[in-house]
């Protein structure tokens, strides 16, 4: 299907589905626009009016559900939404790290995130690469960086309580972040 006009000068640059309606609803990101259809594409509500928040700078959106939503953003702390988008709120617990990928565990009970670079002193963070969890949608975070061996990891995919790394050549982690 081929995007409506309203999209086509977005750069779309992802599709995200939602988890909790067994991905019949279709998420598209692009620099100001966070658009949705329940038809797998041919169809597209109008972007997501966020005020000047998202201002071409959408890096990747997550969903637990519904009603919880992350947007991290190219500049600036991730925002989430706990009410179905009415309301967003910037993710001061973020605020001082890049986030590079995020993903919700298959219960739903487990965020995990992966960020590298940023300031590296003890108040923000004590490492390059580093991999948190949150187990309250991401108001507080536990590192579970000690055993991560690369320093090109990035999440590739939760399976029961385990979560998979990829990394840069060395092969595949696994961490578990669940009981």
């Amino acid at each position: 299907s081929l995007l409506p006009e309203f999209m086509q000068d977005k750069g779309i640059s992802g599709f995200v589905t939602d988890p909790s309606d067994g991905g019949a609803t279709v998420y598209a990101t692009g620099k100001n626009c966070i658009s949705k259809s329940y038809d797998h594409g041919d169809s597209w509500e109008p972007c997501w009016a966020i005020g000047d928040l998202l201002n071409q700078n959408v890096k990747n959106l997550y969903i637990k559900d519904s009603k919880t939503m992350i947007i991290t953003r190219n500049t600036g702390a991730p925002l989430r939404t706990k009410d179905g988008r009415k309301t967003w709120q910037e993710m001061t617990s973020l605020a001082a790290v890049p986030v590079h990928g995020m993903q919700w565990s298959w219960s739903g009970k487990t965020l995990a995130m992966f960020g590298n670079g940023g300031v590296q002193n003890m108040t923000n963070h004590p490492h390059t690469a580093y991999v948190w969890k949150s187990t309250d949608d991401g108001d507080t975070w536990t590192d579970e960086t000690a055993d991560v061996v690369t320093m090109g990891a990035g999440i590739s995919q939760w399976y029961d309580k385990d979560l998979y790394l990829s990394s840069g050549g060395q092969g595949i982690m696994k961490k578990r972040l669940e009981d």
